[in-house]
């Protein structure tokens, strides 16, 4: 093996042991956090949260299932130390390396040594108190189509921006009569010359539409469509379908559920996975916490903009099952940037390193999504660092409201926090990997 196939395999040690303990981080706080963690897997695997590393050993870690088929937690802390050692040669730090490692070591202190990758599980559910083959069923229906229902509903869409036009528009396409509500009237007039209807307050979308759409910033703008003067909730009438599209806090979800049931509307929770891509094609892949009524009055919206349903519990199952998928996907992210970063102090160029990882365990959806970015520098925001630390946010308070530890995700913040702080916030998060080389003394 030559120098370069040497640190390439390194660098996929480095992508696969953090997603491994990733996926076991996940499914550990899906459990806690009282999802299905066999639905939550298939929700991961068919969206942003996905990995070789989960798709491989998650269904070994959910039946316990620790033969060592494919090698032992005594290779992996093998393969670790030698990127340990390589990354002390060449001085760029790996924080998520040495955390895993440090995993590693312990499950293999419990006697797991001879175990397969999957053992590594052990650690977080200890950790956690919880074990993963006794979380019970949750009765969810998961993967699911949507279902016919009685008439043609009409559809508002409050929130016109780089998602909420496309889903709109998806509406529209789909041969639904679309209300439309935006603080900037741009895209409205955009819509409206295609058919559309304006409405000038949340309140008055709710009067006109059967199922209302929400694709806004953040919580406080959650709260004011929804809560506010003129919001939503004080037009909302019984069977009406009030649907948020938006990654938003579980305390804030489940008390606008309380207050929709208090006057007959279903609120849904339906945060959604694939970007601005899938928004467009309408492809999303969409989480739901929902009533069986409320999923049903709600289906032909769903239909027109998304291609994969998982109905995950009552309304808050979708926005759990979308903050622990986030994680995923960031720790995912994190651990892309750091192997890139540790080829390159090595002498291996960022395409080389991408391509390396491309063909091995420690392949991604993260990996799909910015490592090309990340080798051509265009860090164009498609999500910036700073909604990432929104995100981050939002999971580490489900994880202190479980009480389940997420190490990687913490340190994951950190190191998106010091991507701020060097100025690149409003870029896409995968300039991360610029923080990894300002630490290792390396140009981009």
């Amino acid at each position: 093996m030559d120098r370069h196939d040497h640190i390439a395999k390194l660098v996929s040690d480095l992508a696969f042991a953090t997603n491994l303990a990733g996926a076991a981080e996940g499914l550990v706080a899906a459990a806690k956090a009282g999802l299905d963690p066999r639905l939550f897997m298939q929700v991961a695997l068919a969206s942003s949260g996905a990995s070789a590393a989960m798709e491989q050993h998650g269904p070994r870690m959910l039946r316990r299932d620790f033969s060592p088929a494919d090698g032992t937690l005594a290779d992996l802390r093998g393969d670790l130390e030698g990127v340990l050692e390589l990354a002390r040669r060449v001085g760029a730090p790996t924080p998520l390396g040495a955390v895993v490692h440090g995993w590693v070591l312990s499950a293999v202190r419990h006697g797991h040594e001879g175990d397969g990758p999957a053992a590594l599980a052990t650690v977080h559910e200890a950790l956690a108190g919880v074990r993963l083959d006794a979380a019970a069923a949750t009765g969810a229906p998961g993967l699911r189509p949507p279902v016919l229902a009685d008439g043609v509903p009409r559809v508002g869409v409050i929130g016109l921006g780089r998602m909420g036009k496309p889903v709109a528009a998806c509406i529209r396409r789909a041969n639904l009569a679309l209300v439309v509500h935006n603080r900037s009237q741009s895209p409205v007039d955009e819509l409206v010359a295609h058919g559309a209807e304006r409405a000038a307050t949340p309140a008055e979308v709710a009067a006109r539409a059967d199922v209302v759409l929400t694709c806004v910033t953040d919580d406080a703008a959650v709260e004011r469509v929804y809560a506010g003067a003129d919001g939503l909730l004080s037009a909302a009438r019984p069977e009406q379908v009030l649907l948020d599209l938006g990654t938003t806090a579980l305390a804030l979800t489940r008390r606008l559920a309380e207050a929709a049931a208090a006057r007959g509307a279903h609120f849904v929770d339906g945060p959604v996975s694939g970007g601005i891509p899938a928004a467009v094609q309408g492809t999303l892949t969409i989480m739901l916490g929902a009533s069986e009524e409320g999923f049903r009055c709600a289906s032909p919206a769903l239909a027109a903009i998304g291609s994969r349903l998982f109905h995950l519990g009552p309304p808050g199952s979708g926005q759990v099952a979308k903050q622990i998928n986030n994680m995923l996907l960031y720790t995912n992210g994190a651990a892309l940037c750091e192997a890139i970063a540790l080829g390159m102090a090595a002498g291996v160029p960022a395409a080389e390193v991408v391509a390396a990882l491309e063909h091995s365990r420690g392949a991604s959806y993260a990996l799909g999504s910015r490592g090309k970015m990340v080798v051509e520098r265009d860090f164009q925001p498609r999500f910036s660092n700073y909604g990432r630390l929104k995100d981050g946010r939002a999971v580490l308070d489900l994880g202190a409201h479980v009480h389940v530890p997420l190490v990687l995700v913490a340190l994951g913040q950190e190191l998106h926090q010091a991507a701020v702080a060097c100025g690149w916030g409003d870029e896409d998060w995968g300039s991360l990997v610029k923080v990894y080389e300002h630490m290792a003394g390396i140009g981009g």
